[in-house]
């Protein structure tokens, strides 16, 4: 609604960044300018194969004071016709080095309990940190370049 820009990523945050606007959605190679602020859009984001939400990091950290805490708990999630996966805690390296080995699924319920990064990160803090930082983002991680949607 306020544009689009065709030369690239960085062009577009650039131009995104020149207009304030709130931030831009990308699909197919282009990037679309949007007005609204990054607390609309990061409200009302919605994933769609193939496409991306970018939000500059400064709107972000004032967002800090509203945006919740993770939960320590999720509810769990059963998807029909899959196969239910066991969840674990206190779980050994030797035991998981073995469940990787034979391609054994698990979720560790407890592998964050003791990170000292869920006390220390918060949007505040990471705007203040890393945000000038480039930062690609993605709903799969960089070790499934071969399957990335975006």
């Amino acid at each position: 609604d306020a544009g689009t820009v065709t030369a690239g990523l960085e062009a577009a945050k650039e131009e995104c960044l020149s207009r304030g606007c709130g931030g831009i959605v990308s699909w197919n190679k282009s990037f679309f300018l949007r007005q609204q602020s990054a607390a609309k859009l990061l409200a009302a984001a919605q994933h769609a194969q193939g496409t991306h939400l970018w939000l500059p990091a400064a709107p972000l950290a004032a967002l800090a004071a509203e945006v919740k805490p993770l939960p320590l708990e999720l509810p769990e999630v059963v998807v029909p016709g899959a196969r239910p996966v066991q969840k674990c805690s206190k779980v050994s390296v030797a035991e998981m080095d073995q469940r990787f080995r034979q391609s054994v699924p698990v979720v560790l319920t407890d592998a964050q309990k003791d990170w000292p990064a869920r006390e220390k990160w918060s949007f505040e803090w990471l705007g203040q940190q890393y945000g000038e930082e480039k930062m690609p983002c993605s709903d799969l991680a960089p070790f499934f370049r071969h399957c990335d949607r975006g």
